[in-house]
């Protein structure tokens, strides 16, 4: 495994990953890569609202001419339309020492106010909140025609409306000069806010902090609302929710009393998301459902847009999928109506985190991929860095090792760079498993406890939970008993504490693995039993299969081989179903590679039965078996090349693969020629992600090529022969087929003619 960077979450895996290294042909011209979120929430977990990207705001010497004049008297409204790329400007004649206090009403897009001098100078930018009335406050230094801009601060798909007027103008006094520098340092807060690393959240706090001790010293509790609110913001996303409620709930008390319905809303909206950051997702929707009732009662489409996204983020952490998918699918509409791709993106990534939970990989992987294209095209390198965590997680449930490792390693070096505490937790927990997964138990053991200190300096308790329980099979593999019956126990409580069902799942499953290593067989039964309803009921199909396949091994060891039999068939079962539903090919047989151990176990009990009941026709099903593992992949590949599935496929989606394979070549010979010669590791590095990123598009072309065929629609699942089949159309009377399988606990040679089956020995 190479190098990954250090720091930086909360897939918790546990394949082994030798086999899924190996698994695709186009890995052949590659270099193993190394490499998470979580949604949050709506992106991983993290349910606050994700920092815009930043716009230059400097717009100085415009002419005045093409300024509309802004009515001197307070409290006539001008109404007006403004897209991404515009700036609306009106001039106000303004006496020197004259104050004017101005409103923005921004209906549905965060929009900013810069004040502009007589001479054309910039002066300051006004940027308080998302949406609702946007104050502006200005003392004119000296006499003249000032201008009030307006812009939108991110990419809008039409003309969002505003209204703007005059609130007082009026002589200025004492207090008015710390007024507008209070809105000075909140705008710059909220700019730094934006930044969305660890340093410029850290300076956002220390604006915000001057904000508020202006505001109260002027007596605006608005204001002051308004910044502990920025306040506790800030506190969540930095990991200290305890702090965040603390503000929170005094931003809220100060709103109510001032009778600012869209400030509570918001408010209401970050307490659920500090309360959900907390380990508390109850209380999380109780607080997202108050939150949602008063946004539609004010006609906030975008707090709408976000409390319903959260929902969907809360519910898909509980495992309640069905309202996490109902949630997210009416946030959608509302996003795309608001022309504002990032929140698009963030119920993209719920949606496939949903869509995991239940098995359904193609449509999570098409989720995630959509989700990571609408981040990247604003910007948003949070969000993409969840999307890739995510990414990486159904890479790993399918087998795709190297993959998962590629997008994990972009996913850690975005989480550390915007600073997110909570996504860089969950992502050292991903590469512990990984490491984990491959037997590497000291760097596995490394990746923990980093993660573990970080979720103690976040107080996330579903985090800690999970490290802990990674922490305890790291001592169980070590030989350290009684640490790992503690730290899973321990592991447990705090899953039962936050009502993290599959962390409860994977507490119990590794308690029943550790009984089961002691030999105290009906200890371990009791314990993989307890993870089955939990599987399904947060509706994980991995989770419940790989249950299934534990319960069996242990009845196969007690002699209960019918009820290791039942056991086995359902998850084998449960494997073909889930295989069908990956659209690609590379994928389907590297998720079908990583489950060979399955059929192994399956076809070493058949013939144990087989021993036991000779008549049955057990060792004809364990051949039939054998075929349908080996056969499988090959019989698809070929049924679908003899298929012609490019055949009536999009042209321009044909044009696009073969480009990518003429940019793939040249990229491989590129990268052969730079390792042949001198080269530094950062060249190589980059000459390896290129070639990746090549060819992960080279995939997604190809899996779309194939659910847009006509042909491919029409095919149906090829089946392998079964043992009649074999002897009536296959063998005649001077033919002898003989088959094999090769396990690593037994290996079985069977010898096939058209009237008999034998087993010619068994290899131990």
């Amino acid at each position: 495994m190479s190098a990954i960077p250090s720091p930086t979450n909360s897939a918790h895996t546990g394949v082994a990953m030798a086999s899924r290294l190996s698994s695709s042909w186009l890995y052949a011209v590659v270099c193993v890569l190394g490499v998470f979120l979580r949604i949050v929430p709506a992106y991983g977990q993290s349910n606050v609202y994700p920092p815009a990207p930043q716009t230059e705001s400097r717009i100085a010497n415009r002419s005045t001419d093409d300024a509309s004049v802004l009515d001197p008297q307070p409290g006539n409204w001008v109404e007006g339309e403004i897209t991404g790329n515009e700036v609306k400007s009106y001039r106000v004649a303004l006496k020197s020492n004259e104050y004017l206090e101005a409103i923005v009403d921004q209906e549905s897009v965060d929009m900013a106010v810069a004040v502009i001098s007589g001479e054309g100078r910039w002066l300051f930018e006004c940027d308080r909140r998302e949406v609702g009335p946007e104050p502006v406050f200005l003392v004119a230094e000296v006499e003249g025609v000032y201008r009030l801009e307006i812009r939108v601060l991110r990419p809008v798909s039409r003309p969002e409306p505003y209204k703007l007027r005059i609130k007082e103008l009026r002589q200025a006094t004492p207090q008015d000069s710390s007024r507008v520098a209070a809105e000075a340092a909140a705008t710059e807060g909220k700019r730094l806010l934006r930044e969305g690393t660890a340093d410029f959240l850290k300076q956002a706090r220390e604006k915000y902090n001057s904000a508020l001790s202006l505001w109260q010293v002027v007596g605006d509790h608005l204001g002051e609302a308004d910044a502990l609110h920025s306040l506790g913001h800030i506190s969540n996303i930095l990991g200290d929710s305890q702090q965040a409620l603390g503000q929170l709930n005094a931003a809220l008390e100060l709103r109510r009393a001032s009778g600012d319905r869209y400030g509570e809303g918001e408010t209401l909206h970050n307490i659920a998301a500090a309360y959900s950051g907390w380990g508390d997702k109850k209380k999380a929707i109780e607080y997202y459902q108050q939150a949602l009732s008063l946004r539609r009662s004010v006609g906030d489409h975008k707090g709408e847009a976000y409390d319903l996204s959260n929902l969907g983020v809360v519910y898909r952490s509980l495992g309640d999928t069905r309202k996490a998918l109902a949630y997210s699918t009416e946030a959608l509409p509302l996003w795309r109506e608001l022309g504002d791709r990032q929140g698009e993106a963030m119920v993209f990534n719920t949606l496939g985190s949903t869509y995991r939970l239940m098995g359904e990989n193609q449509k999570a992987l098409d989720s995630f991929r959509q989700g990571l294209v609408l981040s990247r095209s604003v910007n948003d390198h949070r969000g993409e860095a969840y999307m890739l965590a995510n990414l990486s997680r159904v890479y790993d449930d399918l087998g795709e090792g190297e993959e998962a490792l590629s997008s994990y390693n972009q996913a850690l070096e975005l989480m550390h760079l915007v600073g997110d505490l909570r996504g860089e937790a969950d992502l050292l927990a991903d590469v512990a498993g990984l490491y984990d997964a491959t037997g590497e138990t000291k760097e596995a053991g490394d990746y923990y406890r980093r993660a573990l200190a970080l979720s103690e300096v976040t107080h996330d308790r579903r985090a800690r939970g999970y490290v802990l329980a990674g922490l305890g099979r790291i001592d169980q593999q070590l030989g350290r008993s009684a640490e790992a019956i503690d730290l899973e126990h321990q592991a447990l409580a705090l899953m039962q504490s936050v009502g993290d069902l599959r962390g409860q799942a994977v507490a119990l499953k590794n308690l029943g693995t550790f009984y089961d290593s002691q030999g105290e067989r009906q200890q371990a039964l009791d314990f993989f039993r307890q993870t089955l309803p939990l599987w399904q009921a947060v509706q994980d199909k991995n989770g419940e299969c790989d249950a299934l396949f534990r319960i069996a091994r242990v009845e196969q060891d007690v002699g209960n081989l019918e009820e290791a039999r039942t056991e086995i068939e359902a998850a084998l079962g449960m494997i073909e179903s889930l295989r069908t539903k990956v659209v690609s090919q590379e994928l389907r047989a590297s998720y079908f590679a990583s489950k060979q151990s399955l059929y192994e176990f399956y076809i070493n009990l058949l013939m144990r039965l087989h021993r036991l009941h000779p008549s049955e026709g057990f060792d004809a099903t364990a051949l039939e078996t054998n075929e349908r593992a080996r056969a499988r992949t090959l019989l698809e590949t070929l049924e679908e090349a003899g298929a012609d599935i490019r055949q009536g496929a999009d042209p321009l989606l044909l044009e696009h693969e073969r480009g990518l394979q003429q940019r793939i070549n040249a990229q491989a010979q590129s990268q052969t020629r730079l390792l042949s010669g001198k080269y530094t590791e950062a060249q190589a590095r980059e000459a390896k992600d290129e070639l990746n990123s090549l060819l992960a598009e080279y995939r997604e072309v190809q899996a779309e090529i194939r659910v847009k065929s006509p042909r491919y629609a029409a095919l149906t699942q090829p089946h392998p022969l079964g043992l009649r089949e074999i002897q009536r159309e296959l063998l005649d009377d001077n033919t002898l087929l003989l088959e094999y399988s090769l396990g690593e606990e037994r290996s079985f040679l069977w010898a096939v003619t058209p009237s008999t089956l034998r087993r010619l020995r068994k290899i131990t």
